[in-house]
């Protein structure tokens, strides 16, 4: 495995653990209101 797919890799990670928490806040928001 190169760098560069190992950077891939890490910026595909981070990418999903994003949406999963910006999905969770707005879940939290929408049963809130």
């Amino acid at each position: 495995m190169t760098s560069r797919d190992s950077l891939k890799n890490y910026k595909i990670l981070f990418m999903i653990t994003l949406a999963i928490i910006v999905g969770g806040i707005l879940f939290k928001m929408f049963i809130i209101y």
